[in-house]
């Protein structure tokens, strides 16, 4: 079970997920970041290069794209985003928004996060006095 404290909320349009950013789960994340952009990148070269066809095209970058909203959002995240993005192309355009808002909002966390954690350091340094 996620803390409370570990975990932030994603919007993409009106739908809201809960993201984890526990350090393996960020870890993870930001590894199938890399990945997926190294993937698509791969098929579209392919494609542009006559290797596979433009159905092939379309079902590996979906598959790519499942597979990297589904592990950062939870499972089954992809098919909703879909119902309210049925473009494969808006999903790719989406998707590096979702990463910005989530490294905001987590770098943003992190720091009122140490900002407690320095308050809190103060009081008992003053408690001690």
């Amino acid at each position: 079970m996620t803390k409370q404290n570990e975990s932030i909320d994603v919007h993409i349009a009106d739908l809201t997920f809960t993201f984890d950013y526990n350090a393996k789960h960020l870890d993870q994340t930001f590894k199938k970041a890399d990945q997926v952009t190294r993937a698509v990148r791969k098929i579209v070269n392919q494609y542009q290069t006559g290797q596979i066809s433009q159905p092939q095209l379309v079902e590996e970058v979906n598959e790519e794209l499942e597979s990297t909203y589904d592990l950062i959002l939870g499972e089954g995240a992809y098919k909703q985003i879909y119902e309210v993005f049925p473009s494969i192309i808006s999903l790719c355009i989406e998707y590096p928004r979702m990463m910005e808002q989530i490294k905001q909002k987590v770098e943003r966390k992190k720091i009122r996060e140490l900002k407690r954690k320095e308050r809190l350091m103060k009081k008992a340094k003053r408690r001690r006095s």
